[in-house]
């Protein structure tokens, strides 16, 4: 399990047309699973986001010194199809999108669970 982690002043989520998720401020997250991953993985995926400092401190002017919960600010949760692509005798293998989707949406709700307890 592998997570991209972008800062943001607001995002997104659009399905066909219509906004069905949106946040100001806070972290854009999209997760790659693999086959291997366990419950585990999610926990430890959600704690080092939660936990990463990468905002600045209004109080005291030092930067890299908060996380998202402090902050208060929201996270967006995303699925990345071809995060997880296995190297193989030097070669990238061909990314499937929508690789195991439905077996990840369990993963992704951990993950989701985890975050929306602790924001």
């Amino acid at each position: 399990m592998r997570a991209v982690v972008q800062r943001v002043a607001c995002a997104s989520v659009e399905v066909e047309g219509r906004i069905v998720s949106e946040i100001g401020p806070g972290l854009l997250v999209l997760v790659g699973l693999h086959e291997s991953d366990v419950d585990s993985d999610a926990d430890y995926i959600c704690r080092k986001v939660l936990n990463m400092r990468l905002f600045p401190n209004d109080k005291s002017g030092k930067n890299w010194d908060q996380n998202v919960m402090q902050k208060n600010y929201g996270v967006l949760l995303g699925y990345f199809s071809c995060a997880m692509e296995i190297i193989r005798d030097g070669k990238w293998k061909e990314c499937i999108v929508g690789y195991l989707i439905d077996k990840n949406i369990p993963f992704l709700a951990v993950i989701g669970a985890c975050l929306g307890a602790n924001l």
